[in-house]
């Protein structure tokens, strides 16, 4: 599911290959498109994208369902037939971020689809699925992507450089989530233990080494 930045509209994508439009306001659908595949909406509430199949995200007007998607953004990752696992926008709306089962994450150019780096979070040699499914996420000012990792860290990789400038620890099992305060420089990561830890990087220091300001053994859901 995502929510859209704009309105009370969200999307999700289900079981049943359907995507379907909600609107807080009510419990009834509001539209529903015949597509299996993940969904993200981008920063401007105008435009969703649904990562379908193998090597393709679609994208659509949300105001114009009805002429189908107005892009079709091939992902060559030359990988064979994968499952993706989650999809969302950087706030400049220039990147996209996808990530599988098997604990691959793609950078790609949101406009043209091409491939800009990946990397594998369990090592590049390992492709055996993830315990818990991994999660990825862009900082606020679109310059670095996060994802959680199977070894209880946080991986950070550079959008420019293309590469990992730094890793995060303070988990006590695999990284299943990674999400960023929309406005300000704060975030939250979970893991499979139900943990929770909140950071408060600078942003002008991403590349150190950063520690939760809560310890997940003192955030633990119970």
């Amino acid at each position: 599911m995502d929510m859209s930045p704009k309105d009370d509209v969200f999307i999700s994508g289900g079981l049943d290959e359907t995507v379907r439009f909600w609107d807080l306001r009510t419990n009834i659908c509001q539209g529903i498109l015949r597509k299996k595949g993940m969904v993200a909406f981008d920063p401007q509430g105008l435009v969703f994208a649904v990562a379908t199949d193998p090597n393709l995200v679609k994208l659509y007007n949300i105001k114009e369902l009805s002429r189908g998607p107005f892009s079709d953004l091939v992902v060559n990752h030359g990988m064979g037939s994968i499952n993706w696992a989650g999809i969302k926008f950087s706030n400049d709306g220039m990147h996209i971020v996808l990530w599988t089962e098997l604990c691959l994450v793609f950078v790609i150019d949101a406009f043209k689809g091409d491939r800009l780096f990946d990397f594998n979070v369990r090592g590049d040699n390992n492709w055996n699925p993830c315990p818990p499914s991994i999660d990825a996420s862009f900082t606020p000012d679109s310059q670095y992507v996060l994802a959680g990792c199977p070894s209880a860290s946080i991986q950070i990789w550079s959008v420019a450089q293309r590469k990992k400038v730094a890793e995060w620890s303070g988990h006590a099992g695999p990284v299943n989530y990674v999400r960023w305060n929309p406005k300000y420089s704060m975030a939250v990561s979970s893991d499979e233990n139900g943990c929770l830890a909140f950071w408060l990087p600078d942003p002008n220091q991403y590349l150190n080494e950063q520690t939760p300001i809560s310890t997940p053994e003192i955030s633990t859901l119970k």
